[in-house]
């Protein structure tokens, strides 16, 4: 639980966005840590063996998004923006043998 606690607490507060200028133009870097993982929903027409198996083939992973951007300031309340982001995300796959005759 305290895990929990402490990789939440690291998500929520990581996101970082940096401007150093003051000026028309503006340049800076972000980077954003994250986990990733499915959700699961069954609107009970899919048999019980079947959510149980995909429910546990997958296992959430950590990710993350970094880039650069440059703002420039039109006006006081209208900024355009523009910039590229790398984004590494996803979940992993539990190896398993493929049986389908077999559900677990």
């Amino acid at each position: 639980m305290l895990r929990t606690t402490l990789l939440s607490v690291l998500m929520l507060t990581s996101c970082i966005y940096l401007s150093g200028q003051d000026s028309k133009f503006s340049f800076g870097v972000t980077f954003n840590p994250g986990i990733s993982g499915q959700f699961l929903v069954n609107d009970g027409t899919v048999p019980g063996f079947v959510q149980t198996r995909f429910a546990t083939a997958e296992l959430p992973t950590f990710g993350f998004d970094g880039g650069f951007f440059v703002d420039y300031e039109l006006s006081e309340k209208r900024t355009i923006s523009s910039g590229i982001v790398y984004f590494q995300g996803g979940s992993k796959t539990k190896k398993r043998d493929y049986d389908p005759a077999t559900p677990d």
